[in-house]
């Protein structure tokens, strides 16, 4: 299979991260990377394309506010309209958590994305304590031996490149 990936400037490809897992998971369907069941399986793919289409636009903003506003002083109020929205998404995602440990019976994609979702969004220093759910579902996530391992070889990476700058 040919994966065609198209690009524009500034822009991410999410849509295919979506379309990637479900492609993963049909040819390794041992892993269980979505529900067995094909009611939660949709409800697994309609969850990751909320991460995508969501959560995830509403990160970017805190990180190049100039790309929604150029008026001048206007990078506070971009940062602070996205998160109130970011805030709300939020809240679905720590309601849907509540009392489970993942998303579904078991780890899937889902909790690996919205991992790094909530992982983005703490790196921008927010206050996020209003979400116990999704810290708690981060916590679980970073007790996970295959989270551990590539978070520690972006840490390698990440002191390769600065010592190479």
């Amino acid at each position: 299979m040919k994966l065609t990936l198209y690009y524009a400037p500034m822009t991410c490809a999410l849509v295919p991260y979506v379309a990637l897992q479900i492609w993963i998971h049909r040819q390794f369907p041992k892993a269980k990377l979505l529900p067995a069941d094909p009611m939660q399986e949709v409800r697994a793919i309609s969850l990751m394309a909320f991460f995508a289409s969501g959560i995830h636009p509403h990160l970017t903003p805190n990180v190049r506010p100039q790309n929604y506003c150029d008026l001048p002083g206007s990078e506070d109020g971009v940062k602070r309209v996205a998160n109130r929205l970011l805030f709300e998404d939020l809240k679905i995602v720590d309601d849907l958590l509540a009392g489970r440990e993942w998303f579904f019976a078991h780890f899937t994609a889902v909790d690996a994305y919205f991992f790094w979702c909530f992982r983005r969004a703490l790196t921008f220093k927010l206050d996020l304590a209003a979400f116990p759910n999704c810290m708690a579902h981060f916590e679980r996530m970073q007790r996970r031996p295959s989270v551990q391992k590539v978070t520690a070889f972006e840490k390698k990476v990440l002191e390769e490149f600065a010592s190479a700058a």
